[in-house]
C-alpha cells in the first residue's frame, strides 16, 4: 500500500495488506448500490469495473480530499457521541463521502489502453496464488512455480512488481505467513504445534520462519498462539 492507495472490497470480502510502519488506516463502509449509481452517473459506463475488489491508485489530489473528508467524518462522529441530542451533519457528510469516493475511483482508472495489460497481470498473480494455495506444503521455488503454472519468470516478476511492488516470492511468502498467523490465532495453545503448522504451509527452516514471522508481525509465533 502507498499513501494514496485505497482498497476496494465488496461486502464479506477478506483482504490483507502491507503498509509502512505507524500508518493509520480508515475503513469506510458505504452502500454499494449508491456508490455504483454515482459512478454510473459520472461515466455512463458499467460501474462494476470501478468497484471490483482490488487496490485503487488515487491521484494525490483525490487522496488528499478523501483523507480530509474521512477525518472530518470521524471528528463529527466523536462529537455526536458526546452530544447525542445536538443536530448532526453526519447524514449529509455520508452522502458527500459517497460522491467523493465515486469521483476518486473514476479518476484512478487507468487509460483504456492499459486495462488489458493490467487484467492480464492480475490473472498471472491469481494463477500463482491458486497454485500455492493447492500446494501449501511445498517450499516456494520460483523455478517450480513457473514450470507448474506455465508462466515465464520474467512475466511473473513484472506482474508482481507492477501490481504489488514486491517480488513473487516475497509476496507469496507473506501470504503463507498470514495463513500461519490466522491458524495460530484461532488454535488451541494446548494442542497446536507451531512446527507442524509451519511445515504444512511450506516452511522447512524453522529458525528462518520465526525470524520472518517476527519481522512481519512484531511477535514470535508462540506469542501469537498464546495470545489467540
Amino acid at each position: 500500500m502507498g499513501p494514496d492507495d485505497m482498497i476496494v472490497a465488496g461486502c464479506g470480502a477478506e483482504g490483507e495488506y502491507l503498509s509502512a510502519p505507524l500508518w493509520d488506516s480508515v475503513v469506510i463502509a458505504v452502500p454499494e448500490t449508491e456508490l455504483a449509481q454515482q459512478i454510473a452517473d459520472l461515466t455512463h459506463d458499467d460501474p462494476r469495473g470501478f468497484i471490483a475488489h482490488g487496490v485503487a491508485r488515487l491521484t494525490p489530489q483525490a487522496a488528499a480530499q478523501v483523507r480530509q473528508a474521512a477525518r472530518a467524518y470521524l471528528d463529527a462522529s466523536a462529537r455526536a457521541l458526546v452530544r447525542p441530542d445536538a443536530a448532526s451533519p453526519l447524514q449529509e457528510m455520508a452522502r458527500s463521502m459517497i460522491e467523493l469516493m465515486a469521483h476518486a475511483l473514476v479518476s484512478a482508472q487507468p487509460p483504456r489502453s492499459q486495462k488489458q495489460s493490467l487484467n492480464r497481470q492480475r490473472q498471472l498473480i491469481r494463477k500463482a496464488e491458486d497454485y500455492c494455495a493447492h500446494n501449501k506444503d511445498q517450499p516456494l521455488r520460483i523455478g517450480r512455480l513457473c514450470r507448474e503454472t506455465g508462466i515465464s519468470e520474467r512475466s511473473l516478476r513484472d506482474a508482481f512488481h507492477k501490481l504489488a511492488s514486491m517480488s513473487p516470492l516475497a509476496y507469496l511468502k507473506t501470504e503463507q505467513l498470514n495463513q500461519v498467523y490466522r491458524t495460530l490465532h484461532n488454535a488451541d495453545p494446548a494442542e497446536a504445534l507451531i512446527k507442524q503448522i509451519a511445515y504444512r504451509n511450506g516452511f522447512r527452516h524453522i529458525g528462518q520462519f520465526c525470524r520472518d514471522y517476527k519481522h512481519l508481525f512484531g511477535e514470535l509465533p508462540s506469542e501469537t498462539l498464546q495470545r489467540g
